[in-house]
């Protein structure tokens, strides 16, 4: 059990790594939300992969990634669900946009006085 208690320290300090990371310094940015994600699972779960490969916990290793991956798939598809929403709405109001800018500023079809 011991084990158990080093990944789990392991564990502490990557997510405390992860967190307290310099981000925006190395990329000129904050770290976009999905990637966050995708980091903090990721420290907690090959720590965690480590430990079942020390105790030969085959089965029950590839139940997990089975089961990330299904999760991640699934968080991912509705990131790319609401990315697809937000354009659509923007495509709408900036139609919507334009078609009140046409109907205040008619085009002047009178010819000018010289």
């Amino acid at each position: 059990m011991t084990e158990a208690f080093v990944t789990a320290t392991t564990v502490a300090f990557i997510e405390l790594t992860l967190h307290w990371f310099p981000w925006q310094l190395l990329m000129r940015r904050k770290l976009p939300r999905l990637a966050a994600y995708v980091l903090g699972v990721l420290g907690m779960m090959l720590p965690f992969t480590i430990l079942l490969l020390y105790w030969k916990e085959i089965h029950t290793l590839i139940a997990l990634w089975i089961i990330l991956g299904a999760g991640g798939l699934a968080v991912m598809g509705a990131w790319a669900i609401d990315e697809f929403m937000r354009r659509l709405a923007h495509a709408s109001e900036l139609e919507e946009l334009n078609e009140t800018r046409q109907a205040s500023h008619p085009k002047n079809t009178q010819a000018r006085p010289s």
